[in-house]
């Protein structure tokens, strides 16, 4: 309902911004960030050169980010979007008693 108050092209870009901030750059941090970590654990498969496809990948998407015409108007949008998003998702799990607003009780099973 609430993005009937915005125009559908902003809106769509904001997501577009959004999917490259949390699947792409998120995952691709995330996976130097595992691999410095937690060297020991096993992985299923090998990235040839590792980090440099990663690190490629990580500065193409950057580079798609901010070559975008209206960026900072786009990363507005995709900042309000998240944080309604993050405030329905807590008020729901508060609601519910689930994480983060579980109790030790809960946990400890």
């Amino acid at each position: 309902m609430l993005f009937c108050f915005f125009r559908l092209a902003d809106v769509i870009a904001a997501l577009v911004v959004i999917r490259i901030l949390v699947q792409f750059l998120a995952q691709i941090v995330g996976v130097i960030v595992l691999r410095m970590r937690r060297p020991d654990l096993p992985r299923p498969f090998r990235m040839w050169l590792y980090p440099l496809p990663a690190l490629v990948a990580l500065g193409g998407f950057i580079y798609v980010l901010i070559s975008r015409k209206k960026f900072l108007k786009e990363i507005r949008y995709a900042a309000i979007l998240a944080v309604v998003g993050l405030t329905i998702y807590f008020i729901r799990s508060r609601m519910r008693a689930e994480w983060p607003f579980e109790s030790a009780k809960q946990i400890q099973g």
